[in-house]
Formats: C-alpha cells, structure tokens, sequence
C-alpha cells in the first residue's frame, strides 16, 4: 500500500523535522544541559507511587504487547472493508521498530545510568519490575522505543475513535494522547532514558501514526453515514407518478392537464407523422 504526498497529513511533515532538527542538536552536543535538568527533575521529584506506577506500566507498551495491538486494530479495519489499511497499521509499527533499531545502533547517545546515580533520591519500600518481556541491549539510547510506540498507538486510536464518532473524538484525543505522553515520560523516572530519548521517540511515533492516518482517510468511512446513498425522487423516467404542474388546477381538470402533459411527454419521443392530404374533389356526371 502506498500513499500520495497530497494526502500526508501537514502535521507529519511538521513532526519529523522536528525529529531531524532533535537529531541535529543531539549530535551537535547542544542538548546536555537541558537533557540534565529534565532528567534531575524527572528522576528524583516524583514520589514512591508514581515511581512504582512507571515501572508496572512498563509492560502496557512493551513491543510484543503493542504488536498485539496492531493486529487487533488491523483486524478491524480489514472486518470493516479495509484490509490495506490493516495491513499498513502493522508495517508502519515494524518500521518504527527498524528505525529505532538502526539509530540505537549507529547513533552515540549512552544511556544516562552514570548521570543519574549522581543524584540523590528517597528509597521507596517496594521497587517496581523491570520489563517482565523480550529487552534488546543497544549501546544507545534514542530514540525511546516505548515512547515511539506509547505515542503511535494512542494516536492512531484516537484517530480511529474520532472517525467512529465525531463527539467521542473530541473525548478520545486529550486522554489517550496525554496518557501516552505521560507513560512515555515514565521512561526517564524509572532511570532508562534522557529526556531526548522521550521526545524523539513522541515524534517518530506521531510522524509513523499520521502516516497511517492520512492512507486511512482519517478513518471517515467508520461513521455510519459513511456508507449511505441519500435517496432520490422519484421522476417520471423511473415510473413513478408523473409531477404536478405549476398551474394546474386541482379536481378533474388538474388530473387531465396531467394526463395531456403525459401524452405530450410520451408522443414528443415518437417521430412525427406526415400531415395528411385533403381530399380531391369527387365529380359528378353532369
């Protein structure tokens, strides 16, 4: 399946330079302090149950987990008619995955481990699990591919929610979207990621999501009028009764206005007939 540019959503081009412009200043080396701050005050402010929630919500966007979110929303898309929309919603997720594999790889951000255990924060009695799933070690850190895939999946069902519905979207955008942004942000209080490694990954997952959208029509053709034909009059070329003439009268003299407009409609179609010739005279003897 592929997709027009003049259905590209304006806000992807919007995201991913952003997301080249991240990349940029990453490598410049001109994030460090705001990279700094944010994690200090990310790792250290929250408190014990908010520390304890991030982990536990590790598990909520974990890649396989997200996996099986793509395929039940692909099935859905392919019950309702649009199986290359289904199956675009799971290629786009595993691209999001190669990419974030190749600049995991190719690209120097460590992981901000050394930084953070500079910091002093309150021990908390109970500490949360790691990933109870599959965990790649990569020797960098960006993008975060839980945020990639935390902002990828709310969006695209705010998308398809807002489709189904135009009031629900309205509810569906501001909460499944914050919840993604919020979960993502998780990722430097639990220790794992810079701030960078967040945003990066907000915007590989929203770029990757539009893209979807914008091959899916914004997912218009769930709404239930979608599928409708509004209906037609019937005209007198379909057999129905033949229209009620402007000046027509009502009672016997509307009806046969009506009748003579019928037959003048219907004889106009045939070819006319020669006029006849009078007569010629009959003689007589005389």
């Amino acid at each position: 399946m592929t997709i027009s540019l003049d259905r590209v959503p304006r806000a992807a081009w919007y995201l991913g330079g952003a997301y080249v412009l991240l990349i940029l200043l990453v490598a410049a080396g001109a994030h460090h302090g705001l990279d700094r701050a944010g994690a200090a005050w990310l790792y250290t402010e929250p408190s014990c149950a908010a520390r304890l929630a991030g982990a536990r919500a590790s598990v909520v966007f974990a890649g396989e987990v997200c996996l099986v979110y793509a395929l039940l929303l692909g099935a859905y898309c392919t019950w309702r008619g649009r199986p290359l929309v289904g199956a675009w919603i799971v290629v786009m997720l595993l691209a999001t995955v190669g990419m974030e594999l190749v600049f995991k790889y190719y690209f120097v951000q460590p992981a901000p481990s050394a930084f953070l255990a500079t910091l002093a924060r309150p021990a908390c009695d109970a500490a949360g699990p790691a990933y109870p799933l599959t965990v790649v070690p990569t020797p960098s850190t960006l993008p975060s591919g839980y945020a990639t895939r935390a902002t990828y999946v709310t969006v695209l069902l705010a998308a398809l929610i807002s489709g189904r519905s135009a009031w629900l979207g309205w509810l569906a955008w501001p909460l499944l979207v914050g919840t993604g942004l919020v979960l993502a942000a998780s990722r430097v209080t639990v220790g794992w990621h810079w701030p960078s490694d967040v945003v990066a990954g907000v915007l590989l997952g929203g770029v990757a999501a539009l893209l979807v959208i914008g091959a899916a029509d914004w997912f218009r053709w769930l709404r239930p009028a979608a599928g409708r034909r509004p209906r037609r009059r019937p005209t007198q070329n379909d057999g129905g009764a033949p229209p009620r003439l402007a000046g027509g009268g009502s009672g016997a003299s509307g009806s046969a206005a009506s009748v003579s407009a019928g037959r003048a409609s219907s004889g106009s179609r045939r070819k006319a007939a020669p006029p006849r010739r009078p007569p010629a005279p009959r003689r007589t003897p005389g």
